[in-house]
């Protein structure tokens, strides 16, 4: 995938096939966001910004939901971020200081970051795995095993 305007040098290669993928229609960035919220909606106005905000980018929808789940659960204010970077960080400033933390270290490392790695520059005093539990949980981190590396892939920290 790539944004519009960049031509992968492969694309003339027998075997390759562009496909352009149209925005999601209104209802469909509901469905997006409905299913982020596990089933749940969101209210009136606020879906409506949110569909509107998300411009029919099922990453963005996604991430907006999550950003209204995460803060809403928190109690924070429930406006509608601008950016998926906006978005991102307002997700990452609502994690509890250790795990934001663990989350910097690990994208210092890369996208990808071995255990063994992460858990020597792991120095903060207390246990990395219940932290790095929360990311998975909360769906920054991914783990990946890899049976020669053991490599857990990491969104990139926007901060």
């Amino acid at each position: 995938t790539y944004r519009p305007g960049y031509r992968a040098p492969w694309l003339g290669l027998s075997y390759a096939r562009q496909l352009s993928l149209q925005p999601l229609s209104p209802s469909e960035s509901a469905d997006v966001i409905r299913g982020a919220l596990g089933g749940d909606e969101l209210p009136g106005r606020l879906a409506q910004v949110t569909i509107e905000r998300a411009e029919g980018n099922p990453f963005f929808a996604q991430e907006l939901a999550r950003a209204f789940r995460d803060g809403h659960d928190e109690g924070a204010p429930t406006g509608v971020p601008g950016t998926v970077r906006d978005v991102l960080a307002a997700r990452i400033d609502l994690l509890a200081e250790e795990p934001r933390r663990l989350l910097r270290t690990a994208s210092v490392i890369g996208r990808e970051f071995s255990l063994p790695l992460l858990e020597r520059l792991w120095d903060e005093g207390s246990a990395l795995e219940p932290h790095l539990g929360q990311l998975k949980r909360l769906e920054f981190v991914y783990e990946r095993i890899d049976p020669v590396t053991e490599l857990i892939p990491v969104r990139p920290v926007v901060h």
